[in-house]
């Protein structure tokens, strides 16, 4: 019985928390895709959302991981080669954090009110800052 048991086990596929993570990876890391504002680096990424005309959305946190006194755009809106077509959210957003665009491909923009960033508790809808971009 131990061995049989051990046999099944030593032939499962691996897993973490009950999640498989032997599949083969259908994405592929590409580096420094896309043009930048001058000046600008690219910081932590939090979003990447495709639009329907094939324009792409890029949220970032900024390159010190927070927008709070920055000055480089969060929101990036790029065509499909990575040629930046706009900019916007420069000074309006403490944490950049996802996305989510409409059928029209307008994008909704979050980031946690700087309390709410430095707090453990629940965000409530009046603790989100969020903005059409």
């Amino acid at each position: 019985m131990c061995w049989a048991a051990a046999t099944v086990a030593a032939q499962a596929p691996p897993s973490a928390h009950g999640v498989r993570n032997d599949l083969p990876q259908p994405y592929r890391t590409t580096r420094d895709w896309g043009e930048l504002p001058p000046g600008m680096s690219w910081p932590a990424v939090t979003a990447v959302e495709p639009a329907p005309d094939g324009t792409v959305f890029v949220v970032a946190r900024c390159f010190a991981n927070a927008c709070t006194g920055r000055t480089e755009p969060p929101i990036l809106k790029y065509n499909a080669d990575g040629r930046l077509l706009a900019t916007w959210g420069a000074g309006m957003f403490h944490f950049p954090h996802g996305a989510t665009l409409d059928r029209e491909a307008r994008a909704t923009c979050g980031s946690p009110t700087r309390a709410a960033a430095t707090a453990t508790a629940i965000r409530s809808s009046s603790s989100i800052r969020t903005a059409r971009c």
